[in-house]
């Protein structure tokens, strides 16, 4: 049986699907299809800290014991059909391909690539295992992401909200 044909057989609100186009339209929806587009971009993947050997080692086993419980985070980039970069969970990822386990995943919504970064270093610097050393490391990747081009500043700022709210460093405090 293919992806049509189950589909076929699902209903929605109004009853079931009118044609394969809508039931097609429906099933680009659903998690296992989005799955089936996550994409890893270098500059999402290494823009985080990598786990050190024994954390990785230690993740794996507990994922192979019990299973992923943290959801991965993908980003459904804006105007391009079909494209979810992994934003959070690549090595939550790996092993889960690596071993057959099943994930779940949360989509999220950001107009832009910084938007995104922006994101994933609030969510590092929310995580209880961060070692000071690395909040710091992650404040300034937030710190440098937030302040952008400064000539562009310049241009773009001029009596804007952004300059009345005050300096990057006293939005990130």
């Amino acid at each position: 049986m293919g992806k049509f044909d189950k589909l076929r057989g699902l209903q929605n609100n109004k009853g079931s699907f009118k044609d394969v186009n809508e039931a097609n339209q429906h099933f680009q929806q659903t998690d296992d299809y989005i799955k089936s587009r996550i994409a890893i971009h270098d500059d999402f993947k290494q823009f985080i800290v990598p786990l050190q050997e024994e954390e990785f080692k230690q993740l794996e086993q507990n994922i192979k014991d019990e299973g992923c419980r943290e959801a991965l985070v993908l980003w459904r980039v804006p105007n391009a059909k079909d494209l979810y970069y992994l934003i959070d969970g690549h090595n939550r990822h790996a092993i889960c391909k690596k071993h057959g386990v099943k994930f779940k995943i949360i989509v999220k919504e950001f107009a832009t690539a910084n938007e995104a970064k922006y994101w994933m270093l609030k969510n590092q610097l929310g995580r209880r295992n961060l070692t000071p050393a690395k909040a710091s490391y992650y404040r300034g990747l937030m710190y440098n992401n937030m302040k952008g081009d400064a000539s562009q500043n310049l241009v773009q700022n001029q009596n804007t909200e952004s300059t009345k709210t005050g300096s990057t460093a006293k939005k990130i405090a």
